[in-house]
């Protein structure tokens, strides 16, 4: 039977772009085209916010990541790196938005007669802000391993970034053959191949999910008058276990979808 870890990954430790502690330049190499660096600058941590946001994590493997190009000195990541794991992110998310069908059920929230709200901009999480999938309600939490990836696939999306047009199509094949792994929190020593990752925890409560789990967050607002009163406390006593009975759909459904066990995280 193998064991059980409960580790502690930062909640400031920003990691579905980074989990590093700095990044290095390619110098003058050219990795991406002006198109997609506008279109995936936007989810892409500079290496300034990195120094300052992100703390060392177990989970992301920087010598094998010096293996294959992606880190200068097996200590940190380069921009390669950033960038390979960013299209990848945007790809996965539309996949899961589009092509499964997770986006039908954030507009079902977004179209409730309970009238949920989009959380504002200033309080949403780090992950909600830099979910590439531009849904009102539903995010990915899950860190992003592209060090995991084969070097084939790393070449494949290396000349998409630079090449291509429509990234997210370009890659899409990547992302249905490896989420699994990109996104697992695995690692290749035994004793972490089966492990419960806590995401965050605090006074009142603890956030953890499996590490080989598809990690997903959702998050409304509560309505306030004035006063400082809640507008209309049965319909948010409705509309929490609304979302309860959703997740719980939703998680059934995609972890027969992707036969991986998927968790919520809920946010208000």
């Amino acid at each position: 039977m193998k064991k059980i870890y409960f580790l502690l990954v930062f909640i400031l430790s920003a990691s579905l772009l980074c989990g590093c502690n700095g990044g290095n330049k390619m110098g003058s190499e050219k990795i991406v085209s002006e198109a997609n660096k506008n279109l995936l600058n936007q989810w892409l941590l500079t290496n300034d916010i990195i120094k300052k946001e992100c703390k060392p994590s177990w989970t992301f493997d920087y010598e094998m990541a010096k293996r294959k190009g992606l880190s200068d000195d097996g200590k940190t990541f380069n921009e390669k790196y950033f960038y390979i794991q960013a299209a990848y992110k945007y790809a996965f998310c539309n996949y899961l938005k589009s092509n499964l069908g997770l986006g039908d059920y954030d507009e079902q929230l977004s179209t409730s007669q309970l009238k949920f709200i989009e959380t504002k901009e200033g309080n949403k999480t780090f992950y909600q802000k830099n979910d590439p999938s531009n849904m009102k309600f539903i995010f990915l939490r899950n860190n992003i391993y592209v060090e995991k990836l084969s070097e084939e696939d790393i070449k494949t999306i290396e000349n998409a970034l630079l090449n291509s047009n429509k990234i997210d199509k370009d890659i899409l094949n990547i992302v249905r053959n490896t989420y699994k792994d990109v996104i697992s929190s695995t690692r290749e020593v035994e004793d972490y191949a089966e492990a419960e990752i806590i995401f965050e925890a605090t006074t009142l409560f603890t956030r953890k999910a499996p590490n080989t789990a598809l990690v997903l967050g959702v998050s409304d607002s509560y309505e306030w008058n004035d006063e400082g009163y809640l507008v209309d406390t049965e319909n948010e006593r409705m509309k929490e276990e609304y979302i309860r009975q959703l997740t719980n759909i939703i998680s059934e459904e995609f972890s027969n979808k992707l036969k991986m066990p998927v968790v919520f995280f809920i946010y208000k």
